[in-house]
């Protein structure tokens, strides 16, 4: 029998549907930059990089000032082009599986939703903005994408769910919440939304459809 309560779905994209990189250190890695440029970086960039992430996240900064900061917190060790460059390397691939999950839930009537932190820059590599999605053909399945940069919110923040609820019409009773932030889900929960932990080393298709199932959106299989 379906849960009747439940008649959206929504969706973080990185570390959900789309593998993003472990961290700096990865993107740096796959950005093809000196190895020996981390271990030169001063002590507080870390802090000062995840300030900067959370500002363009907000939309507050655009791509130029974030690049520039990212410069000026290694002390000149990365030039802003090399931080764009780095954040260009974020995205890696579609997740297999995941499209089947939403061909599933558009069958029983059910809406589904992105709802991720994200930047402009990366909005366009997704194909969100054009919406192309040559490359992520799965977010084009999605009804609907919102953006942080776009709402001027970022998750944890209750807000990020109280704007995402004014923009798009939802009520938190009839939401179901996937994200690989932990500290996003248990937010979501606390706010009143149904939210499932996303594991970023496991598999998310088997984890997403096993909580479908749980939540008697989805058949057992």
């Amino acid at each position: 029998m379906a849960n009747t309560k439940i008649n959206v779905v929504v969706f973080d994209l990185g570390g959900v549907h789309i593998e993003m990189v472990s961290g700096w250190g990865h993107a740096h890695r796959l950005a093809n930059l000196d190895k020996n440029l981390i271990d030169s970086l001063p002590g507080d960039f870390e802090q000062k990089r995840k300030n900067l992430a959370k500002n363009h996240q907000r939309g507050t900064i655009d791509l130029l000032s974030w690049s520039n900061g990212i410069s000026q917190a290694s002390n000149s060790i990365y030039t802003p082009e090399n931080a764009v460059d780095i954040l260009k390397a974020w995205i890696i691939q579609e997740f297999d599986g995941v499209n089947q999950i939403i061909e599933k839930l558009k069958n029983v009537g059910i809406t589904t939703v992105g709802f991720s932190n994200t930047n402009a820059l990366h909005w366009n590599l997704l194909g969100i903005e054009d919406k192309k999605f040559s490359s992520f053909p799965t977010l084009g399945l999605l009804d609907e994408i919102y953006g942080s940069h776009l709402i001027k919110q970022i998750k944890p923040d209750f807000k990020s769910f109280q704007v995402f609820e004014k923009n798009s019409n939802f009520k938190k009773e009839n939401i179901l919440f996937f994200d690989n932030e932990i500290e996003n889900v248990a937010s979501a929960r606390q706010y009143g939304w149904h939210a499932r932990h996303i594991h970023t080393n496991k598999d998310p298709f088997s984890q997403i459809q096993a909580s479908l199932v749980q939540h008697r959106i989805l058949p057992m299989v």
